[in-house]
């Protein structure tokens, strides 16, 4: 843990999952065999901690705070991402 700010986004599209990191796109999941549902109807999202058995997670749980948390009824482009980035460091 860095113990700096930083802006994380998710978004999915249609076939993609894009996740950026102060406003760069640093990972890009394509989902070629079915597409997803882009309003994630009938998904659960987690933030944060995934649950208390970190096996079902597959994964370490988030560390750090969270300060604001946002969701959008659309995926965000790239450009998008980029700005809310740049205006929160303001």
């Amino acid at each position: 843990m860095d113990k700096r700010w930083h802006h994380i986004v998710a978004s999915w599209g249609a076939s993609t999952i894009d996740l950026f990191l102060d406003g760069k796109l640093v990972g890009r999941h394509h989902t070629s065999s079915q597409p997803i549902d882009e309003k994630l109807t009938g998904r659960f999202v987690r933030f944060g901690k995934p649950g208390s058995d970190l096996r079902l997670a597959g994964m370490v749980p988030f560390k750090g705070r969270l300060d604001e948390l946002a969701t959008w009824n659309r995926a965000l482009t790239h450009a998008e991402v980029l700005h809310q980035y740049e205006s929160a460091r303001r």
